[in-house]
This record gives structure tokens, C-alpha cells and sequence, in this order.
């Protein structure tokens, strides 16, 4: 063949290659008018990162537990040098559309939701407090609010400072992380206010998109009932705080409706679905004041604890994402409820045993097994598709999508 040829085909092969990466990258672009949810493997915790459809952007827990002997995390499928919320960085610095986060919100005080600082976890350069979880992304990312169940005195159920006298370095750290960025950054933090639909609220052309809102339903032991900003207090029976002084924090854990037009998306943080104390049935109220959703996130990462077939029977999901982490969030009784809600199950990693064990159920319920995923809501609400990502992190091309579903 001719030399000249040759280089010929060689530049054009060249030239299809960058144009199909490119056409690629411009299908995941977010642009004005797409709300995305995305759901981020970092093999140490549970993240989820939106864009709205004014290009809002709101970061849903950023966890970092140490790993496990004992049914050890999952591991990540990209560049396990980097850390997890390095690895959580780059994918968000990937998709969002500005230099900023406008809203983080950490679920609860739980080192998978938002941090764990151990002997060597690095300090920042920019101020006295160490890199884990939401610290590390903030410190990389600016974030303008940040929004938790206990600002300002972080005293519920007691001093979370010092639980039995015993100091909490992750959540000192997280207060030394919120002093110094209101003092250099002018970061505004908030308590999560239950029942409110205007605390977290789009930051830059709100008037085109009317029918966008987020409710919050529920923090702490107040939830929203359904009517205007109204609450009820959930009766912990028996109480939260036993003898012994111990409690559990999931069932404190804040819970999110957002809305776009007819689509409705659930977040709920480690909320149980059962009475057998320290868990109680949080799930059944918060399903029969929501009602019907078009997207859902598993509570407590699909644990035997959660996910109640009332709940899921209430909120009639299209679509779950199951944030799992490691084999002990594939319970048989949620896999069973999961079967027979009927519908999509997503999930960024299921471990080679859950899928043998599940393989009857898992091969009509789970959709995609491994894998970043979003979920894209079109203009106005009306269709929602799922992005399943390559689990490379070199581009993150799309590997599969699935679609269009219509909102409910």
C-alpha cells in the first residue's frame, strides 16, 4: 500500500476515534433543561451528586469508612491509588457544570455518609482540619451551604461531640471544617428544616423552571405531613437513648423529596423500616405521606433493616438505586420486595457471590451491576432515562443506557 495512503487511514482512524469519544461526552453533557442524579462508586461509601435543571447543584453524603476485615468494601474499579474522595472529586469535577457545589447535605453522622478521620488521614493546607468524606471534597470544591440535622449545637440526642464522655474526632473535625470556611469562604451552614420546600431551592434562573421544587420530609424525629410546611414528631418507643446511653443514627437520618414536574425522586439517608429497637419503622409514615415516586434510592443501602414492602408498595418506584458496599446490603427479604416491586434495580457494584446467590432474582431486577449511573429527568419532568457509566475512569463512557421512562 501506498505510504501516503497509509497515513491517510491512519489520521482519519484517528479522527473517528476522538469524534466518537466526543459525541459520546456531549450524549452525558448536562445542559439547561436536564436534571441529573448521579451515583458515584468510590468503594468506601455511600455519594450521590445533582444538577438541576438551572445548573443548581446539590452533593447527597460523601462517605469514607476505613475498610474491613470482616465483609470488606467493595473495591473501586478506578485508579485505587487515589482515594475515595479523590475519586468522587474527579467524577464531579468530570460533570459539573461550575466550579462550585451550591448545596451539600450529609445525611447523618455516620462514617460511610460522610467521612472517618484515622491516624493518617491527611491535613488540608488550608486549614486545621484533616481530608475525609465531605471535608475532602470541600476543601477541593467550594461548597456555598452545607446542610446537616444538627447545626448549630450538634446536641441531639446528646453532645455528639463526646458520645459517653469519648471524643468524636470525625465529627470534631467536621465543625473545624465548618469554622473555618464560614470565617474564610463565607460558607453558610443550616440545620435541615423538615417540611420546608424553601431551604434548598434553584440559585439561578428559578423562574423557568416553576414546577421544580425539594421537600423536605424528614430530620432528627420531625416529618413532614403532607400539608403546606406542617410536621409531626415520630414517637421513639422505646426511646431513642436506652440505659446503657447508646442510640442509633439512622433513624435520624434526613430525608428528601425532589420534584420536577411530574417526576419525583426519594433520598432518605439510612432511614430502618422496622420496630426492633435500636431500629424503628420510620419508612411506613414517610411512605404513606409521599405517595408515589418515580425514582427512589434503597434506604441504609439495601440492609435487612430497611425497605419495608409497605414502603415500597406506597412509593410504586420505577426505578431503585442500591447504593451498596459490600455483601451484608443484599438482605434476602429486601432482594424478595425488590423482585416483586416490578421495578429496575441500578447498582454501581455487586460482588461475583451476591450475584450467584441472587442470580434467579437479580437477572429480571438488576439492570445494570457494575458501573457509575445517572439518571437524567428531560425538560420539564416528562421522561427520565439511566446512564450506566464504563467503570474506567477515562472519559466515563457511556456503557449502557436505558429508557425513556415517563413520570408518573
Amino acid at each position: 500500500m501506498n505510504i501516503k495512503i497509509i497515513i491517510l487511514v491512519i489520521f482519519l482512524s484517528g479522527c473517528l476515534i476522538n469524534l466518537s469519544q466526543s459525541q459520546t461526552n456531549n450524549t452525558l453533557n448536562w445542559k439547561e433543561g436536564y436534571m441529573d442524579i448521579h451515583f458515584i462508586h468510590s468503594g468506601r461509601g455511600n455519594v450521590s451528586f445533582m444538577v438541576f435543571p438551572d445548573g443548581t447543584s446539590l452533593l447527597f453524603d460523601v462517605g469514607d469508612a476505613k475498610q474491613r476485615d470482616k465483609h470488606p468494601y467493595y473495591p473501586p474499579f478506578m485508579d485505587e491509588e487515589k482515594s475515595a474522595p479523590e475519586r468522587v472529586i474527579k467524577y464531579i469535577k468530570f460533570f459539573n457544570p461550575k466550579d462550585s457545589i451550591d448545596y451539600a447535605v450529609v445525611s447523618h453522622f455516620h462514617n460511610d455518609h460522610y467521612g472517618e478521620v484515622l491516624d493518617d488521614t491527611p491535613y488540608s493546607k488550608k486549614g486545621d482540619y484533616q481530608l475525609t468524606g465531605i471535608t475532602a471534597v470541600g476543601d477541593s470544591i467550594p461548597y456555598k451551604n452545607l446542610i446537616d440535622r444538627a447545626f448549630p449545637r450538634y446536641d441531639y440526642p446528646y453532645d455528639l461531640r463526646t458520645p459517653n464522655g469519648k471524643e468524636d474526632m470525625t465529627l470534631i473535625n467536621y465543625l473545624k471544617f465548618i469554622i473555618h470556611h464560614q470565617k474564610n469562604s463565607r460558607l453558610n451552614v443550616e440545620q435541615l428544616k423538615p417540611g420546608s420546600n424553601k431551604q434548598i431551592v434553584l440559585g439561578y434562573n428559578a423562574d423557568d423552571y416553576p414546577t421544580f421544587s425539594i421537600r423536605n420530609v424528614k430530620s432528627n424525629g420531625v416529618i413532614w405531613i403532607g400539608e403546606n410546611d406542617d410536621v409531626g414528631n415520630f414517637p421513639f418507643n422505646p426511646p431513642l437513648v436506652n440505659d446503657k446511653g447508646y442510640y442509633n443514627e439512622n433513624p435520624l437520618s434526613i430525608a428528601l423529596n425532589i420534584s420536577y414536574g411530574k417526576f419525583n425522586y426519594y433520598v432518605g439517608g439510612d432511614l430502618p423500616g422496622i420496630d426492633d429497637y435500636p431500629d424503628y419503622d420510620v419508612e411506613t409514615p414517610v411512605g404513606n405521606i409521599l405517595g408515589q415516586v418515580d425514582a427512589m434510592t434503597l434506604n441504609h443501602h439495601g440492609s435487612k433493616d430497611a425497605t419495608n414492602p409497605y414502603f415500597i408498595s406506597q412509593l410504586k418506584p420505577q426505578v431503585i438505586a442500591h447504593q451498596s458496599l459490600h455483601n451484608p446490603h443484599f438482605a434476602e427479604n429486601v432482594q424478595y420486595t425488590l423482585k416483586k416491586s416490578g421495578a429496575d434495580v441500578f447498582s454501581p457494584y455487586v460482588g461475583d457471590d451476591m450475584k450467584d446467590w441472587y442470580s434467579k432474582w437479580m437477572k429480571h431486577t438488576y439492570k445494570s451491576t457494575k458501573g457509575h449511573f445517572f439518571i437524567r429527568v428531560y425538560d420539564q419532568g416528562e421522561t427520565f432515562d439511566i446512564f450506566v457509566l464504563n467503570e474506567t475512569e477515562i472519559g466515563y463512557e457511556l456503557k449502557e443506557r436505558f429508557g425513556h421512562y415517563t413520570s408518573n
